[in-house]
């Protein structure tokens, strides 16, 4: 089982010069965002997943953020570390399946991206400005 307490623990303290890799991407994650690891298809290969797992983190968007508005800033700041700070794997992550995943949904993801935009940081807006 992925223990994602010990692996948030070990994303917290890492070394800050050191991009963030695929595992710790899903334990900041999961440690960030209530409610996460229950939208999560792979929960025990996750971080191995990471491009399906930022399609889960889309559809938590949808159905858990647009809910509670409180996490908006918490869900967008979170993004934005992992398009800022994360390591190549966990950047084209971002970019080709979170931010792919909205900007090539729905007209519900569409909106739901435009929505956010005061939300969202430089790295982000720079991936979306792609769309």
């Amino acid at each position: 089982m992925f223990d994602s307490k010990r692996q948030a623990s070990a994303a917290r303290n890492r070394v800050a010069s050191r991009p963030i890799d695929p595992q710790e991407a899903i334990a900041y994650l999961l440690d960030r965002l209530p409610g996460y690891d229950g939208y999560l298809t792979f929960p025990d290969e996750c971080h191995a997943l990471l491009h399906l797992a930022m399609g889960d983190l889309g559809r938590y968007y949808m159905a858990e953020v647009r809910r509670h508005p409180d996490l908006l800033r918490t869900y967008w700041s979170a993004v934005e570390r992992l398009a800022s700070e994360g390591d190549e794997p966990v950047r084209n992550a971002v970019h080709a399946s979170l931010i792919e995943w909205f900007a090539c949904g729905g007209q519900d993801e569409k909106d739901a991206l435009v929505e956010a935009a005061e939300m969202q940081g430089l790295a982000t807006a720079a991936i979306i400005r792609h769309y």
